[in-house]
């Protein structure tokens, strides 16, 4: 930085709280928190608002706003709760007119960036950074604290990735595309950066901890508390585990895979992509048959490759972080944290060696545990033709000390893994589900399933069929993480079928409205789900999360409990998720439904062994047969 110049400045702000789990579990922005430690390495000054573990409360924050301490504000966005950013972009731009101040307003996150065009139209943000942000964001203050009194136009040029209005009114954007991640840049920022980077971890654990952990759903033996050193908490060493003191990573740029409502694989892109290729418009299919993800043109030219760190990095990662913060747990946020190819087999394979190894040299804790998203095709061996589980990798995990994943195996509706809201063509069937979570559990493995409970091209019979499914492999040790309604995100392959009007599935839209101008603006929420009772569900019980579908069947659960004679206030997790099924069924009128999942329930509960609760229940099995 040029010695005259004022050193700016600069107030990053976290996203907003997500409320779709049943319990208080916050996690540190690790991009933000990367993203400052950047600047400070370059003598900028950098403050981090966390809105998740403040209560989305920022009174301090914004008092320095208001008095003139920020030069620029960088927002992580997300387009899920666009009308509640927009909101934000608008307070903290009028507190800065007040003063009389130029506070430049930046936006960032893969949802910002696939929304760039919404948050500087509607939500008047100055710029918003497209792709990896470091180098750019720290040019941009750069000529911002040189040319601070110009137009955001001015001061922009030569900078990549970055969308910025080319008038004072908002309405004509520039996008200048960023240039293509390099492996040597992605190792920068996700390793060597990563060793050097402090992270106020204990501070989300005492949050954790104080705030919600306590009310977790989950199966457990009271008495265990006592036996498990790790946890305080009632726990089912045989089902689930929590841990508190957990630390996030990210290993890998981003996912390859094009499910259709997830936009993980467009994002690198979709940044890269020139506005005028974005504006493409595609041609039509001649048919449904012919509609696939990849008639779409907006999510740039090619696709991007995966860039990893390697095994033996992700391992250093591991210890100076197990001796920067003591975890119990490291958990691997990455969407595709390995993959079914022989590279990838040899990616996790050698980790885990590397695990195995520091463990039996005690250079790390033996106790510590890892978890990880998954995919079912991560576990499917290809030989011959012919596709089985890789036994030998499920063994080594197991030693390691794997012991979550998070498998998206979405439905296990065969011909919807095929539709275009879930796009898995290709890349897994019913039968490689059933191969994985059944090989998982003879391994000892709990895995959590992840279901799309309402995919909008479903059939009631196909509804039924993946709440049977999931539910008799809860009665096999599975959880389930479920999520009610299919959320569009913004460049996911569905939201632009949708936009484009290329597919029947309609969107249900939230309204932001301009607190000046007064106008409407729309965006999108959920996918509809084509079935009229399912639709009318949704509708009727105004359905937006989990939470929601938790509270609504809590008449339901209490029911279940009380005629258990279920006295422990932790309720297995599979009973939440059943009590949903039997409230779902019963809206439906489908009494045979309700059954099925009123006996099940019950056996779950009988089955937890709890010391005063297993006669109580089994009496009322009886009485229920």
């Amino acid at each position: 930085m040029d010695k005259n110049s004022k050193k700016p400045k600069v107030l990053l702000y976290a996203g907003f709280k997500d409320n779709t789990i049943f319990y208080s579990a916050v996690s540190p922005p690790l991009g933000l928190y990367r993203l400052k430690h950047y600047l400070e390495k370059r003598d900028i000054h950098c403050d981090l608002h966390d809105l998740s573990l403040h209560e989305n409360d920022f009174k301090d924050t914004k008092d320095k706003i208001s008095k003139g301490y920020y030069d620029i504000v960088g927002i992580s966005v997300d387009s899920e709760k666009m009308g509640r950013y927009f909101t934000l972009l608008k307070e903290i731009r009028t507190m800065s007119e007040k003063i009389g101040k130029k506070v430049m307003i930046v936006c960032g996150g893969q949802g910002g960036a696939h929304a760039y065009k919404s948050f500087i139209q509607k939500g008047k943000a100055d710029a918003v950074l497209l792709g990896f942000a470091e180098k750019n964001f720290y040019n941009l203050i750069i000529n911002f604290s040189k040319n601070s009194n110009e137009h955001i136009s001015e001061y922009s040029k030569g900078i990549y990735g970055i969308a910025y209005p080319r008038d004072k009114e908002f309405n004509k954007i520039q996008k200048i595309p960023s240039k293509p991640l390099t492996d040597e840049e992605f190792v920068q920022f996700n390793y060597h950066e990563i060793k050097d980077l402090f992270i106020p971890y204990h501070d989300y654990w005492y949050h954790t901890q104080k705030e919600g952990a306590s009310a977790l759903n989950l199966a457990g033996d009271e008495q265990e508390i006592a036996s498990d050193p790790h946890c305080d908490l009632p726990v089912n060493k045989n089902t689930q585990k929590f841990y508190v003191e957990t630390i996030r990573l990210y290993t890998s740029s981003h996912c390859p895979w094009k499910c259709g409502f997830c936009s993980s694989h467009s994002f690198l892109r979709m940044s890269q992509a020139t506005k005028e290729y974005e504006d493409k418009i595609p041609t039509a299919p001649k048919s449904g048959a012919e509609l696939t993800m990849n008639s779409l043109s907006t999510t740039g030219p090619q696709p991007h490759p995966v860039y990893r760190i390697t095994p033996e990095q992700i391992f250093e990662i591991i210890k100076i972080h197990c001796d920067k913060y003591q975890p119990k747990v490291f958990l691997f946020n990455d969407d595709a944290f390995w993959d079914g190819s022989k590279p990838g087999f040899y990616h996790i394979m050698k980790l885990c060696d590397l695990i195995i190894s520091a463990k039996e040299k005690n250079e790390i804790d033996k106790d510590i545990i890892f978890n990880c998203q998954a995919k079912v095709g991560d576990f499917i061996l290809k030989e011959n033709g012919k596709r089985k589980l890789h036994e030998e990798l499920i063994i080594k995990l197991k030693k390691a000390g794997f012991y979550h994943f998070g498998t998206g195996v979405e439905t296990f509706a065969e011909r919807l893994l095929r539709v275009p809201s879930i796009n898995k063509k290709g890349n897994v069937s019913e039968a490689d589900q059933h191969m994985v979570i059944k090989g998982l559990l003879s391994h000892g493995f709990s895995p959590s399933v992840n279901i799309i409970l309402f995919v909008p091209e479903q059939t009631l019979d196909e509804l039924f069929y993946t709440m049977k499914t999931a539910t008799e492999y809860m009665l096999q040790g599975i959880q389930i993480a479920m999520t009610p309604l299919l959320r569009p995100q913004s460049g996911s392959g569905i939201l632009e079928l949708i936009d484009k009007g290329l597919t029947p599935i309609k969107a249900k839209y939230s309204e932001w409205i301009d607190p000046e101008t007064k106008e409407v603006f729309k965006y999108p929420l959920y996918c509809i789900p084509q079935d009229k009772h399912i639709a009318d569900y949704i509708e009727h019980f105004d359905i937006k999360d989990y939470e929601g579908m938790v509270v609504l069947s809590k008449i339901e659960q209490e029911k279940i409990v009380k005629k258990a004679g279920w006295t422990s206030k932790v309720v297995p997790r599979p009973v939440t998720a059943l009590a949903v099924f039997i409230s779902l069924s019963k809206y439906l009128k489908k009494n045979e439904w309700v059954k099925y999942f009123e006996d099940a329930v019950y056996e779950i509960l009988a089955r937890q062994n709890l010391a005063g609760q297993k006669e109580l229940v089994n009496t009322t099995i009886q009485s229920n047969t």
